[in-house]
């Protein structure tokens, strides 16, 4: 059990630096914020939970307390607690991710299915699109270089926990991408064929655009769009990329 009340204490600046996508990098561990989040993980993977961090003023679950507890003053907890939740928040090691191979031909080997590409900046649209693919149970996913980190606290809230059920690969650029492997990648644009009638190649993998900057032209061409009522130009990327793979879902079946 550790009592601190000073930003000068080793263990609250390694905590601080979690904030970060480098400081979860360099500790492979992240901050988990949300009681109902933090009870799932304790209970499905007690494993990767390294301890529970709270104040004095908390009601921290008995079942809890068999785990290492730090406890921060409340000014120190609040500067760690992003969303304010005012609860305990887990301290979780962060799954590995597997380099992509470069060759194309052996990504069918990787997967053990269709698998998500994510070229996401904003890392809620990132956990939000990770939520919906365990959704429709797809369990591999590409992170793209430009994507954001998906254990940054924002997304690990609007996955609502599913980062511990994937399985991360490190891919490159979403130029280099989609230039390596056209066949498999079936990607979202408002110039594609429509949803209705696209095909989706067996295994795939589904590739939203950039926000706002959408796809590289090499892969508009042969997309999928979305259907959507007239005056409305675009769909948030994590709305869109859930709507695809309950489509590719419904077909799997």
């Amino acid at each position: 059990m550790e009592n601190i009340t000073s930003r000068s204490n080793e263990t609250y600046k390694m905590l601080s630096r979690l904030l970060t996508s480098k400081g979860i990098k360099k500790h492979s561990l992240a901050l988990c914020p949300g009681t109902k989040i933090v009870a799932e993980l304790l209970r499905d993977f007690p494993q990767q939970v390294e301890g529970i961090i709270a104040t004095s003023a908390m009601d921290v679950p008995a079942a809890w307390q068999d785990r290492k507890v730090i406890w921060l003053s409340r000014e120190l907890f609040q500067e760690l607690d992003l969303f304010g939740t005012n609860a305990p928040l887990a301290l979780v090691r962060t799954s590995a991710v597997s380099p992509l191979p470069v060759i194309s031909g052996a990504w069918r080997e990787c997967f053990a299915g269709d698998a998500l590409a994510l070229p996401f900046q904003d890392p809620e649209n990132v956990g939000m699109a990770i939520r919906s693919a365990v959704a429709f149970g797809i369990r591999d996913i590409i992170l793209l270089a430009e994507a954001a980190n998906p254990w940054l606290q924002k997304s690990f809230r609007a996955s609502s926990g599913m980062v511990m059920r994937v399985r991360f690969w490190q891919g490159p650029t979403l130029q280099e991408f989609v230039a390596q492997e056209p066949t498999m990648i079936v990607s979202l644009s408002a110039e594609g064929v429509a949803l209705s009638q696209a095909q989706f190649p067996s295994p795939c993998i589904v590739l939203p655009g950039i926000e706002g900057e959408g796809l590289p032209e090499v892969a508009r061409a042969a997309s999928v769009a979305i259907a959507m009522a007239p005056g409305v130009e675009s769909l948030n990327g994590a709305v869109a990329t859930a709507i695809v793979l309950h489509e590719l879902a419904r077909r799997r079946k």
